[in-house]
């Protein structure tokens, strides 16, 4: 038997957490809109798309009990009339 539990910290952001009957986390699930992106990330899609601009980014994590934790961004960038979305981990290491 599992327990979820879905925590809003805002309009940007949310939380999903499931438990075990021990009330251990087994795995949990967060997704926030327009966060401070760490400089890794800022200077990777700098260096690539020089003539670009980050106009939206969600950040998206997710945690398994037997697995560890994985992190990424996906991005919204824009030049002139020209969009790309592109998504890379916090390390700046394009996906």
């Amino acid at each position: 038997m599992t327990f979820t539990i879905l925590i809003s910290i805002s309009q940007r952001g949310k939380i999903l957490a499931a438990y075990d009957k021990d009330g251990k986390i087994i795995r949990t699930a967060e997704r926030f809109k327009n966060v401070n992106l760490p400089n890794s990330v800022k200077t990777a899609v700098l260096d690539r798309f020089p003539e670009w601009t980050i106009t939206k980014d969600t950040y998206i994590t997710h945690y398994y009990d037997n697995k560890g934790v994985t992190k990424k961004y996906k991005l919204k960038l824009e030049n002139g009339d020209k969009v790309l979305r592109i998504k890379v981990d916090e390390n700046g290491d394009f996906l």
